[in-house]
């Protein structure tokens, strides 16, 4: 779980958020903000659409493999072999084209390799071993920022490094815990109506809290995101830094986020498994979040955009240890797990689908980024509250 994760985490975050950008300074300096918002909507679709559409399949696939391996392996080769041909675009309209068949492929990996939590791991250990996927996710945002900010100057060199690793990566995780074979399972036929009645929304009646997590989580993505996504040009175009200080400074903010993400996942997913909370440390989490799109704005400094990073990745490191756990207790059918974890997934991408649209019209209408960082946090207070109503979990 741990090197899955940070299989399709460091080359996703560190394309989309360093070496894209840069790479499209380079092809469109004069519309840069916007080119990146189209870039990360179109490619949050298809994410957004291939984690329930491979999640779905992997429930109904049948092999000596198990029914996770062959999306997990599938989407990471074909994934890394997109990123490769993304490395040679040199269009925006080809960028864009290409990144949505890299998120495409790439999600097919994700949606598979979520659904491997609640399909092999007991209720009661989920906390802690969501830390482990929580620590593959931190250690691949780190690595994305470090590594994409050495090729800031060679963003192509940069995206043939994490098609390597995505490519590669997954098929090691597999070798390290095989799944068994599956195909004694028995499986509805391929028929029509079958296969859309596997492809349904699960029936809000009976699924209360699986909507109120998927919203909160939604909501709270997007408040996050809507900082998040724009470090880079908050960097440059926020604080006017420019040359060799504006990848120091990345470099920094990684390790800092990195360093608070490990501390505060270390103590709350084994804590959250201890106490059977789940609600209490997202909530949390969530308020630091909060805290954290704020202080730019009140620190429009180095030193602000330094603490934005520490109290992001102690907000990350205890959201992302605790919500999977979260998120795999309120699924509403036992058969179908990958396509519920796959809906859930969809908020991750959906968040980001906003993120983007709200913060470059904000700045497109002349405000500039500090009431981003408000809106950011307005959000994320929202976020906190949709996760009360949850009852199934405590």
């Amino acid at each position: 779980m741990l090197l899955g994760t940070f299989a399709w985490v460091l080359p996703l975050t560190g394309a989309g958020t360093v070496l894209l950008p840069a790479k499209i300074a380079l092809i469109a300096p004069d519309s840069k903000v916007a080119v990146v918002a189209l870039l990360t909507i179109v490619g949050a679709i298809a994410a957004l659409l291939a984690n329930v559409i491979f999640g779905a399949l992997s429930d109904l696939t049948r092999s000596r493999f198990g029914s996770r391996t062959p999306w997990i392996v599938g989407g990471g080769l074909t994934g890394g072999a997109a990123m490769f041909f993304l490395s040679n675009a040199q269009t925006t309209g080809a960028l864009v084209f290409v990144w949505c068949l890299v998120q495409f492929a790439a999600n097919a990996l994700v949606a598979s390799l979520m659904a491997v939590l609640p399909d092999r791991v007991p209720p009661a250990r989920r906390g802690t071993v969501a830390t482990i996927v929580a620590l593959g996710f931190f250690l691949g945002t780190a690595g994305s920022q470090l590594l994409g900010a050495h090729y800031l100057d060679h963003p192509s060199d940069g995206l043939r490094v994490f098609a390597l690793v995505l490519a590669v990566l997954p098929i090691l995780a597999v070798l390290i815990a095989p799944d068994t074979s599956n195909r004694h399972v028995l499986r509805e036929t391929f028929e029509a109506k079958n296969l859309l009645r596997h492809f349904a929304l699960p029936s809000l009646k009976g699924a209360t809290d699986f909507y109120w997590a998927l919203v909160g989580r939604l909501i709270i993505i997007l408040g996050y995101a809507m900082v998040g996504a724009y470090q880079l040009y908050i960097v440059t175009d926020y604080l006017h830094l420019s040359g060799a200080r504006v990848a120091a400074l990345i470099g920094e903010m990684a390790l800092l986020t990195l360093a608070g993400s490990l501390i505060s996942a270390g103590i709350s997913g084994p804590l959250s498994d201890r106490s059977g909370r789940r609600k209490l440390p997202v909530i949390i989490a969530t308020l630091l979040f909060a805290v954290a799109t704020l202080l730019p704005a009140l620190l429009p400094t180095v030193t602000g955009m330094l603490a934005f990073a520490l109290m992001s990745g102690l907000g990350l490191g205890c959201y992302f240890a605790v919500d999977s756990a979260l998120m795999s207790e309120v699924l509403p059918d036992g058969e179908n797990r990958g396509k519920d974890m796959g809906i859930l997934n969809t908020a991750n991408t959906a968040g980001q689908v906003l993120a983007p649209a709200i913060s470059s019209g904000i700045i497109g209408l002349g405000f500039g980024f500090g009431p981003v960082f408000i809106v950011a946090m307005l959000f994320c207070l929202i976020g906190a509250a949709t996760i009360l109503p949850i009852r199934a979990v405590r």
